[in-house]
């Protein structure tokens, strides 16, 4: 557009071509503001259930404690993704989900440089 505007002033593009590479450029920038507010929106999205879900799982002991049956099931099968097993002394697992475990060390970690 600037190369346009320079050709104009020195006499060297029709007004004719001038608007009509203006509207061209024009319309591309309304294209990617619109896409640009967008990716905004889609961010905040993201944002929003990352929050949520951060919460949630920090709060994972309370909504066992005080959840139901079913909802203790779902966040046992989510922890423990693998069946457990019975050793003869104790209950064991043969995996854990990790990402529940990450979040809440980390929140740990977080908490411990709080009280420093």
């Amino acid at each position: 557009m600037q190369n346009a505007r320079m050709m104009k002033v020195e006499g060297s593009l029709a007004d004719e071509d001038f608007q009509s590479i203006k509207s061209v450029s024009n319309t591309k920038i309304e294209e990617i503001e619109k896409k640009l507010s967008n990716l905004s929106e889609k961010h905040s999205d993201i944002n929003n259930l990352l929050k949520n879900a951060i919460k949630r799982v920090s709060n994972l002991d309370l909504m066992y404690e005080k959840g139901t049956m079913e909802e203790k099931r779902q966040i046992i099968s989510s922890t423990f993704p693998e069946k457990f097993v019975f050793d003869g002394k104790g209950y064991r697992t043969p995996r854990v989900n990790a990402g529940p475990l990450l979040i809440y060390q980390t929140k740990k970690e977080l908490e411990l440089k709080k009280t420093r």
